[in-house]
């Protein structure tokens, strides 16, 4: 299972309608899109603020960077 927080490409990689709108897409979309046909693995949708790998691609604010990192299962460093 492959979780996302981004609707857009999520419905592009499910929807092959769209295939004529989106031809500047990367091929990472084609690839992806392939693999959920062959059922290698689901793409399902996941809020913003539930969105555990946030910490580790976008700038956080101290409080949200501590829920991911607990989220995580990740401690704090003591030295």
């Amino acid at each position: 299972m492959m979780f996302g927080d981004n609707k857009g490409a999520i419905h592009i990689v499910q929807n092959p309608v769209m295939e004529g709108r989106s031809k500047h897409i990367d091929i990472k979309y084609y690839f992806l899109r392939e693999c959920i046909e062959k059922q290698t693995f689901m793409l399902d949708y996941v809020p913003t603020d539930q969105q555990k790998a946030d910490m580790m691609t976008k700038n956080l604010t101290w409080q949200k960077f501590q829920d991911n990192r607990s989220q995580l299962s990740l401690l704090e460093f003591k030295s």
